[in-house]
């Protein structure tokens, strides 16, 4: 999680926080995926 944190400063500083958010909601969409696997 702590790098999933940093990575998501270092793209808050290159793009727009629309984006992040964007990045941040498939990052949750492919957790919840993994889970629903398991």
């Amino acid at each position: 999680s702590t790098i999933v944190k940093e990575v998501l400063q270092d793209k808050n500083r290159t793009y727009p926080i629309g984006q992040v958010e964007n990045l941040v909601w498939y990052l949750d969409q492919a957790a919840a995926s993994k889970l629903e696997i398991i």
